[in-house]
């Protein structure tokens, strides 16, 4: 059985317990929070918004959610993937990883 690690998305506050093999992803630097996440599509293109309010595509890397930190903050994946448009993407939640209580 695989070892879950918890999870708190900083948006809505919902703690999830997620397998360790869940993808994340670095924040970037400029990445606005309020909007709370990143698309990632199949070709690893992320794309988000900055703060200041401007689209924003890079290339991505993500990182098994094993390999973070307790208390670390990054993007997690959803486990869905929407496949309904040209490309297939998944969304990127800010999150901590099992914060401290």
């Amino acid at each position: 059985m695989n070892k879950l690690i918890a999870v708190v998305d900083l948006t809505s506050g919902s703690r999830l317990n997620r397998d360790r093999g869940t993808l994340t992803l670095d924040i970037p630097l400029d990445f606005d929070r309020n909007t709370g996440g990143v698309f990632v599509d199949a070709d690893k293109l992320g794309r988000y918004r900055t703060a200041e309010g401007e689209s924003c595509v890079y290339v991505t890397k993500p990182k098994l959610l094993s390999q973070r930190s307790a208390d670390e903050e990054c993007l997690v994946a959803t486990e869905q993937v929407d496949s309904s448009g040209a490309a297939c993407t998944r969304r990127y939640w800010w999150s901590i990883v099992e914060p401290s209580r």
